[in-house]
């Protein structure tokens, strides 16, 4: 009977020594995160069209060849195949997978070093926008507290 409170005792103990850590941890990677404007005022180079009087295109001017289609003017197969080649999960989470990010920390504990990532759709958009593309574990814990 004491073996038992004893291990009930250190197991009470580690939840909250963990949940501390993990509170802490978080504190700790919020501190330096960006603002959301970036988001808002995100605006990509387009290609310029250049068209004789009569409107007939001529050519274009760009660096990237990318148009600006609102959602609504996509094929809902197309935005169907999209969210299933890169989260499949998307209405079913809240931007975070977390068996996604586990499955991936598992394989890169096996792997000795970052060889999966886990990420979903609004992951991808904070990583690409708001965060840098390097590939740490701090990096990660901030991509998590954004998404």
């Amino acid at each position: 009977m004491k073996v038992m409170k004893v291990f009930l005792v250190l197991i009470v103990l580690g939840a909250f020594l963990a949940a501390g850590g993990g509170i802490g941890l978080y504190y700790w990677a919020q501190e330096d995160l960006p603002g959301f404007t970036k988001l808002s005022d995100y605006s990509p180079a387009l290609a310029t069209t250049v068209r004789a009087r009569d409107g007939r295109i001529l050519g274009y001017f760009y660096r990237e060849k990318r148009f600006l289609i609102p959602l609504s003017m996509m094929s809902p197969i197309t935005v169907k195949a999209f969210l299933a080649a890169e989260d499949s999960g998307f209405y079913q989470h809240e931007g975070v997978d977390l068996p996604g990010i586990f499955r991936a920390a598992v394989k890169n504990v096996i792997a000795g070093g970052i060889v999966q990532g886990g990420s979903t759709i609004t992951q991808q958009v904070i990583k690409s926008m708001l965060l840098t593309p390097e590939r740490s574990y701090e990096r990660k814990l901030k991509e998590v507290i954004l998404a």
